[in-house]
């Protein structure tokens, strides 16, 4: 009976981890996400930070927005595209689960509907996107 538990719950974990139906590219370009870069885990963050912060949207023509969360309302940022650099532009490659964007390579090692969790290869150390959609 504790195997059919583990069993289903082993099930019921790769269902939940698969609700992109393992398509990375569908779920960072999802428009109801707002996804917070962060370089350690989040819960480890003050209360401050909530009122206020940058989020990025992942366009499907592989452009980044950057957009300033402030007190209830978003705001466009700086658009790295007026200045013509490669900082707005994102690209996954599945085969290695490379995702690169803001001019840094990153592993990626896992994800859900919320968050997904990278290693930046230079430096080797874990960071996290977030979705911190204020609609939600």
């Amino acid at each position: 009976m504790l195997k059919m538990k583990k069993l289903c719950f082993v099930i019921l974990f790769i269902f939940v981890s698969c609700k992109y139906n393992g398509n990375f590219e569908n779920l960072i370009t999802d428009d109801n996400k707002r996804w917070v870069f962060y370089y350690k885990h989040p819960d480890s963050l003050n209360k401050e930070d909530k009122s206020t912060y940058f989020f990025n949207t992942f366009l499907k023509n592989s452009t980044i927005k950057t957009y300033v969360f402030i007190n209830g309302k978003e705001n466009m940022t700086y658009n790295f595209e007026s200045q013509n650099s490669k900082m707005d532009k994102w690209k996954y490659n599945e085969s290695d689960s490379t995702l690169s964007m803001f001019g840094n390579n990153y592993k990626v090692l896992r994800y859900d509907s919320d968050t997904i969790i990278v290693k930046k290869i230079k430096s080797n150390t874990n960071q996290f996107l977030i979705n911190r959609n204020p609609s939600k």
